[in-house]
């Protein structure tokens, strides 16, 4: 019956009828939301729902619905520390269900989104430290400054975000002009983003 509804709501449905099964499909094939019956035959739903979580972090990891009959508070309440993101007491209404499996998604979407961000965020500054390190012996205050002069904040903004004066901002980014033989924060982003002038390649040059 779910499988209809969620197709008919135009959803790309798999379906197991075991813990093992749906771990084989987790394994092999992209899950966007999982909805887990707390009794999968002679199964508990509990250790499929605990199996997911241990996955968290990951933007693979499916947004776990629990569906069940179950009464008893503790129980649901469990569950839902176990990881999932929500439950639909059986029987359940049809357009309460598509609406916690849409919501269930957009906080999916929007985590994965905020998680793809804060790596690019990691990747790029990371790159950006490697290339200072290479390029000179700064302090780590000065590589925080430089990175940040780079991405184009001001030295208020800068000195907002690391909680110092606007008067150390300045100062660091004097040393680090010198240090890194450029003039302004142009120059200091074009080396931060291609690697200086080493990270291009001329064609025909000799």
């Amino acid at each position: 019956m779910l499988s209809f509804l969620l197709g008919d709501a135009g959803y790309e449905v798999v379906t197991a009828p075991t813990v093992r099964r749906a771990t084989e499909i987790l394994a092999t094939t992209h899950v966007d939301a999982a909805l887990i019956d707390l009794y999968i035959g002679t199964d508990a739903g509990q250790d499929l729902v605990e199996l997911i979580a241990s996955r968290a972090g990951g933007q693979d990891q499916p947004a776990t619905i629990v569906i069940t009959a179950e009464l008893e508070p503790s129980v649901v309440a469990d569950t839902l520390a176990l990881g999932a993101v929500d439950y639909v007491r059986k029987p359940f209404d049809s357009v309460e269900l598509l609406a916690r499996v849409q919501s269930a998604l957009r906080s999916k979407h929007a985590l994965d989104e905020m998680r793809r961000q804060r790596d690019a965020a990691d990747t790029d500054r990371n790159t950006a430290e490697e290339i200072l390190d290479a390029k000179a012996s700064l302090t780590d205050g000065e590589k925080a400054v430089a990175i940040r002069a780079s991405r184009g904040l001001t030295n208020r903004e800068i000195a907002a975000d690391l909680f110092v004066s606007t008067k150390t901002v300045e100062f660091h980014l004097v040393h680090v002009f010198r240090k890194l033989g450029v003039a302004n924060r142009t120059q200091l982003a074009v080396l931060l983003s291609v690697g200086g002038p080493e990270g291009k390649s001329d064609d025909g040059a000799a």
